[in-house]
């Protein structure tokens, strides 16, 4: 098995056992999505080390141990959307071993204060919509080398122009919809990036 899906089901619990005859196997994705869990334990996912693409949207986790994500060395892609972070206690590396080949981070309203957790760095693709992203962490995000970013509902306030990101050679597809845009700004996206997608959608832009 290379593909399982336990999406959608009443999962409340989960241990590193419930993996075990997954050790011999190259599971690659595993989605977890919309379960009722609420505490990932300490080498959950222990046995499946060739994991590189993990769902966990639309649970209800308070606790994640120190240890959760040890063996995720080739994770390329996680999507932690609808996850309160500000539920539950996070170690400072907590997802240090994940972070080294992540590519694609969705956290989508994950009631987001800071992006301290993660190395953004390598991100290629990165969702922070529906989230109160403060001004002061606007310095985090990848506008230079990711060629992705939905930061829809942000509560953008007019003006894009301090995030710096002239010369960005590599964004190709931004999302700011349902944020407040004026057309100083929309003038700026246009001249100054080459993008192959802007969404505007519900910005007010007049």
């Amino acid at each position: 098995i290379v593909v399982l899906d336990l999406s959608f089901n009443l999962i409340v619990n989960l241990k590193s056992s419930d993996f075990v005859n997954f050790r011999n196997s190259r599971l690659t994705w595993l989605n977890l999505g919309n379960n009722q869990l609420s505490h990932l334990d300490c080498g959950l996912f222990d046995y499946l080390p060739f994991l590189r693409f993990l769902f966990f949207e639309n649970n209800f986790i308070r606790t994640i141990e120190k240890g959760c994500f040890a063996k995720l060395n080739n994770l390329l892609v996680i999507n932690l959307n609808h996850i309160s972070f500000k539920e539950i206690n996070i170690e400072n590396n907590l997802f240090q071993n994940i972070n080294r080949n992540l590519r694609v981070l969705n956290l989508r309203r994950t009631s987001l204060d800071g992006l301290k957790y993660f190395h953004l760095s390598q991100i290629l693709e990165l969702d922070l919509s529906e989230n109160h992203v403060p001004l002061n962490i606007y310095h985090q995000i990848p506008f230079k080398h990711a060629t992705k970013l939905i930061l829809s509902d942000i509560r953008l306030n007019k003006s894009l122009k301090f995030f710096n990101m002239n010369n960005n050679t590599r964004l190709a597809e931004l999302d700011l919809s349902k944020n407040s845009i004026d057309y100083d700004t929309f003038y700026f996206l246009r001249s100054s990036l080459n993008l192959a997608s802007l969404n505007l959608a519900d910005t007010n832009l007049t």
